[in-house]
Order: structure tokens, then sequence, then C-alpha cells
């Protein structure tokens, strides 16, 4: 077999580097310096109409409500993600959240749309999406982000 047949594809390697850094940031490390004021810098950035929905989902979702952290992630992964691509990684990080904060209750729809809307991003912003999750996860759960 050569060198050629042996190398992953492009698509495995990118699967597995995104997987590495969104499981580095939920066993506590940070892989980058995005946190919620970077995530309030992109909100600003988007249409009033996306705004005035996250807004909506906003205090339920931070309150650890299921139903307001699916719509939170859906919004952000869709709507504000045609708007401003920067906000595609905080809407990986909301279903990243769901799975790690609602693992009795979620279902294979949250696992699905997590691989779908983490998939696509590039490395870094996987990265972005993992330091998301460093950052909300003490404000969701009162705890500080697990450190293993």
């Amino acid at each position: 077999m050569g060198w050629r047949d042996a190398q992953l594809k492009e698509e495995t390697v990118k699967q597995i580097l995104i997987c590495a850094a969104l499981l580095l940031s939920l066993m506590g490390g940070h892989a980058s310096a995005t946190q919620p004021a970077e995530v309030s810098r992109v909100e600003k950035s988007l249409k009033p109409a996306t705004r005035a929905l996250i807004e909506s989902y906003r205090a339920k979702a931070m309150s650890g409500d299921y139903q307001a952290m699916r719509n939170m992630a859906f919004t952000w992964s869709t709507d504000a993600a045609k708007e401003q691509a920067a906000a595609a990684p905080i809407g990986c990080a909301w279903y990243a959240l769901i799975l790690k904060t609602h693992a009795q209750r979620a279902n294979a729809g949250d696992q699905s749309n997590k691989e779908l809307y983490c998939g696509r991003l590039s490395v870094d912003q996987a990265r972005q999406a993992g330091a998301i999750v460093s950052g909300l996860e003490p404000e969701l759960t009162g705890k500080p982000a697990a450190k293993y």
C-alpha cells in the first residue's frame, strides 16, 4: 500500500480535529480566547429580527431550559450564521452545551444537530466553539468548567 492509499481523507482529518477541540473544551481546556464577550460582539452585528429572537430565548436558555437552549442553538446555527460566519461556532457551542447539560434528556436529534452544525466548522471555528462552551458552562451550571 502506497503513502497516498494510507492517507486519511481531508474530511476525516477535519472531523478528528473538530472533535478534539470540542473534547478539550468539555474537559475544561481552553482552545482559544473566544468567550461570551465575543459572542456579544457577534450578536450586535446581527439584524434586529435575529437579535430579537436570540434575546427572546436568552434568559430561559441561560437558566438551563432545554427547549430554549435548543432554540438558541438553532437560531445561531441558521439565521445568525447566514448573516455572520462568526455566528456558526456559537450555534455549535450551544448544541454541545445541550448534550453536556442535558445528557439524560437529549435525543438523537440533538446529537445529529451537533454533528451537522459542528461538522461544518473549520478547525479554527471548532476551537472557538470549544472556548465558548468553556465560557458559558459555568454560567449555565453555576459551577466552574470541569477540569480533568
